[in-house]
C-alpha cells in the first residue's frame, strides 16, 4: 500500500444509524473491510457489567488485527461500546497491527429522532436515552444526522477521511480540527492525549475575511499556558493556512485570565465596550476586546 491503512470508528446511541451509515460506508470504499463490534457483545441476557463481555472486548480486537494486518486500506468498526473510552482503550490496546491511522466519528440527532426511528425500526420496547446522553469520546468527530440522509452522512465522513489529516503541534500539545469546516478545534496534551480545551471560530465574513473566536480550557489544565501556546498556533494557520485577515475575540471585564490569554497569543487590546454584556445572574459587565490583523503575525 502506498500510505497506512485507516481504521474508522462509527460509535453512537443505539438506533442513530450507525450500522447503516458503517456498511453504506463500506460500499463506497474499494479495499474494504467492516466489521461490525455489537455482534462481538450479543448475548442473553444482556447486561454491561457482565464480566464475560471483556471476551467480546478480545473478539473485536482479534477481528480488527486480522483485516489490518490483511492490508486492507479501510477497516470500518461500528459499534455502540465504543463510545466510552475504558473499552475502546482496551479494545485499540490489543490491536496488534502497526501501522495504521485511527479516525473516529460519533453520530448524534435529537432525542425526538431517536424515538421516531426506534419506532421505525419496529422496536417495542421503550426508548433508552442514556447512550444519546453521554458525551462524545474525546477527539471524535461528531455528526448531527438530523434531517440528513444516509449518503448525507457518508459524504461528510468522507470528507474528513479523504482529506489530507490537519494536525497542528506545539511543544507540548496536539491540536486538531473536530469537523469538516475546519473552524473548530479541540486541543490535547501529548502523551496523555487528555483534552485540554477547545477554540471556536463563527461570525465568518467571507468578504472581509474575518471572524470571532471563543475558547475554553478544562479545568485541570488551567495556569499551565496551554491555551496561549494554542491559540498562538492555531491563529497562525486561520490566517495564512485559511486566509483570514482579522480576527477578533472579547471577555467580560471580571475575567483578565482570557485577556491574557489573547495578548499572550498576540492579539492586539483594541478597547473596552462599557456595561456590554450582562451574566447570568443579571449583572451588567464592561467587555474588553482584542483582535488579530495579518500583519501582526512575527
Amino acid at each position: 500500500m502506498s500510505c497506512k491503512s485507516k481504521l474508522i470508528i462509527v460509535t453512537g446511541s443505539p438506533c442513530v444509524g450507525k450500522t447503516t451509515v458503517a456498511d453504506r460506508l463500506f460500499e463506497t470504499y474499494e479495499n474494504s473491510a467492516h466489521f461490525d463490534g455489537d455482534w462481538a457483545w450479543r448475548v442473553n441476557p444482556f447486561s454491561i457489567s457482565d464480566p464475560r463481555l471483556r471476551n467480546g472486548d478480545k473478539i473485536m480486537s482479534f477481528a480488527l488485527s486480522t483485516y489490518l494486518n490483511s492490508n486492507f486500506d479501510y477497516v470500518i468498526f461500528s459499534s455502540v461500546v465504543v463510545s466510552g473510552e475504558k473499552i475502546r482503550e482496551a479494545v485499540l490496546k490489543d490491536i496488534t497491527a502497526k501501522d495504521y491511522t485511527v479516525i473516529a466519528f460519533t453520530l448524534t440527532c435529537s432525542e425526538k429522532t431517536l424515538a421516531e426511528r426506534h419506532k421505525k425500526r419496529g422496536d417495542t420496547g421503550d426508548v433508552d436515552f442514556q447512550w444519546l446522553r453521554h458525551a462524545p469520546h474525546p477527539g471524535d468527530y461528531v455528526i448531527n444526522t438530523d434531517n440528513k440522509t444516509v449518503d448525507d452522512i457518508v459524504a461528510e465522513i468522507k470528507c474528513i477521511v479523504d482529506a489530507k489529516k490537519i494536525v497542528l503541534e506545539t511543544k507540548r500539545l496536539h491540536i486538531k480540527p473536530v469537523n469538516v469546516s475546519g473552524y473548530d478545534w479541540e486541543i490535547a496534551e501529548k502523551g496523555t492525549s487528555e483534552l485540554v480545551g477547545k477554540i471556536a471560530f463563527f461570525d465568518i465574513d467571507k468578504k472581509l475575511c474575518s471572524c470571532t473566536l471563543g475558547f475554553h480550557t478544562e479545568e485541570n489544565h488551567r495556569n499551565k499556558g496551554y491555551m496561549t501556546e494554542a491559540l498562538s498556533c492555531v491563529l497562525r494557520f486561520m490566517m495564512l493556512d485559511k486566509g483570514f485577515n482579522r480576527i477578533s475575540g472579547g471577555h467580560q471585564a471580571d475575567n483578565p485570565a482570557s485577556g491574557k490569554v489573547m495578548a499572550g497569543a498576540g492579539m492586539k487590546y483594541e478597547g473596552t465596550f462599557r456595561q456590554d454584556f450582562m451574566n447570568k445572574d443579571g449583572t451588567v459587565v464592561d467587555s474588553v476586546m482584542y483582535s488579530m490583523i495579518k500583519q501582526d503575525l512575527k
